[in-house]
């Protein structure tokens, strides 16, 4: 540049460029979905890479990343909520990552839930919203959101345990969730 020349507008090109990116990674029209709300059809696929069937009934969506240190905190938690299940509900975990990134996480942390896959541009989380992990949604058997969990919070994890399996009946009680001797914090973040 010389001096007679006029400085350009850097600033407004750096913004515009922001703007495009921001739009890319987060659509502020599409807010997670909360209770109340309506489960909106999803197209996920299984480890084989075929379109997976979408369960009837009340079901626990977990979706998640493997390099995600607040979903290897919350796994373990995860699968008790579906051993002490009534059968009334499930568990699906959904993944954001590769199959193979996935199967060593789950393999490393020896969780046995059914796990789905939502690659890369990430359609579902799109479509429900999601802007961090691991969310949780719990949907009932007409198809909608009863619950909406982002990050772990044990509070909620305890909330999930009551209104998942039906906790009453056995006589257990939400405290009994989380065992004696465990450090669980009460909120993490995703």
């Amino acid at each position: 540049m010389t001096i007679d020349e006029e400085p350009r507008d850097v600033s407004k090109r750096n913004t515009d460029k922001k703007s495009a990116l921001e739009s890319r990674v987060y659509n502020p029209a599409v807010a997670v979905l909360e209770p109340g709300s309506s489960f909106p059809a999803i197209s996920l696929r299984d480890a084989a890479g075929r379109p997976a069937v979408i369960p009837d009934g009340q079901t626990l969506w977990a979706f998640f990343k493997t390099t995600c240190p607040t979903c290897e905190l919350m796994w373990p938690y995860l699968d008790r909520l579906a051993e002490c299940s009534n059968g009334d509900g499930r568990v699906i975990a959904v993944s954001q990552d590769d199959v193979a990134e996935t199967e060593s996480f789950n393999e490393r942390l020896g969780f046995r839930i059914r796990t789905l896959y939502d690659g890369p541009p990430w359609k579902a989380s799109e479509a429900l919203g999601l802007t961090n992990v691991p969310t949780l949604l719990l949907v009932d058997r007409e198809g909608r959101i009863r619950e909406t969990v982002e990050g772990f919070q044990k509070a909620k994890m305890e909330e999930l345990a009551e209104r998942f399996t039906d906790r009453r009946a056995s006589g257990e009680t939400a405290e009994s969730f989380f065992r004696a001797g465990e450090s669980v914090p009460a909120l993490r973040p995703g």
